[in-house]
């Protein structure tokens, strides 16, 4: 049975003073403070608002400044080494490359997003083509649709697909398999750089479609699991079991009347608590961002803006 630790309450409070810290420091963008309450107002018993700080405890967030950080380094760093895998030198030094990007002159490449994924318009994959294109100051014909790839000039052989997230990998190889391969010419070269990507992901890519070089800028691992144990025990708590824990969180759900819902525990199980500023990937806990027309649950988080 699932129990709150000695001194839960210490605990409880300290991880509600630093998530309002990162709030009113900007840190926590798109979460305020009546977000944060109304969450937590999900929660009645000790056990279960012991279980809220863990998963606050447990969340990553990866801000505006974090993503654009991240842009920079799939133009600065993973597409220039992308092209040299490729035979393609990049003789410029680092802000003058990031110049002819931003201009659009004598690129070799095109970025691409991922969209309309299962007949889904409201992927992720589009605004962070946007965002993207705002980070970087992109020249607008270096991000087409996808449908314009074989108008795309002949002495442009490389296409860089971006995202937020690859949790499983099934999205982008349907994806790839229905919608891009029949307009691909025979000497285009992929690549595809997720902000973030699980291992699993990866491997699923890399085994699925040979002709597709992954680049992740962030490799998350079963080992940011939610429920993966620490020191033999939730959390490291050294008083709940991660069976037990799992359990008790099921029971939440199933309290809360979406019990039936699909990928409660994440997309793939993967039970992550690991968001950005914009998008909250499928494949974390339920909890963080279930939302749904006239259910009662206050979500914390969105899954996408």
């Amino acid at each position: 049975m699932f129990q709150a630790p000695v001194n839960w309450e210490s605990y409880y409070d300290n991880i509600i003073l630093k998530c309002e810290g990162y709030i009113d420091s900007g840190y926590w963008e798109e979460i305020d403070k009546i977000k944060l309450r109304g969450w937590l107002t999900n929660f009645k018993t000790a056990e279960e608002r012991y279980f809220s700080a863990c998963m606050l405890d447990a969340l990553v967030f990866r801000t505006r400044k974090m993503v654009d950080a991240s842009f920079r380094d799939i133009a600065s760093s993973k597409i220039p080494k992308f092209l040299y895998q490729n035979g393609v030198e990049i003789n410029d030094n680092l802000d003058n490359w990031i110049d002819r990007i931003t201009a659009g002159d004598n690129v070799p490449f095109r970025f691409i997003a991922i969209e309309n994924v299962d007949n889904k318009t409201g992927k992720s994959g589009s605004l962070v083509i946007r965002s993207i294109k705002e980070s970087l100051d992109l020249a607008g014909h270096l991000t087409p649709p996808y449908e314009k790839i074989p108008k795309i000039p002949k002495d442009v052989n490389f296409l860089v697909f971006v995202d937020d997230f690859a949790g499983t990998g099934e999205q982008f190889d349907s994806f790839f398999k229905e919608k891009i391969k029949p307009l691909l010419r025979l000497n285009m070269k992929i690549l595809y750089t997720p902000l973030a990507a699980h291992k699993r992901a990866i491997e699923y890519i890399k085994n699925k479609n040979k002709q597709v070089t992954i680049l992740p800028v962030e490799t998350l691992s079963d080992e940011d699991s939610f429920f993966h144990p620490i020191n033999n025990s939730f959390r490291g708590d050294g008083k709940n079991t991660v069976e037990d824990a799992k359990k008790f969180y099921l029971n939440i759900c199933r309290k809360n009347g979406f019990e039936n819902e699909r990928y409660l525990l994440g997309k793939g199980d993967q039970s992550l608590c690991f968001a950005f500023y914009f998008s909250t990937p499928n494949n974390n806990l339920k909890l963080l961002y279930h939302k749904k027309p006239g259910h009662r649950w206050i979500n914390l988080l969105h899954r996408n803006r």
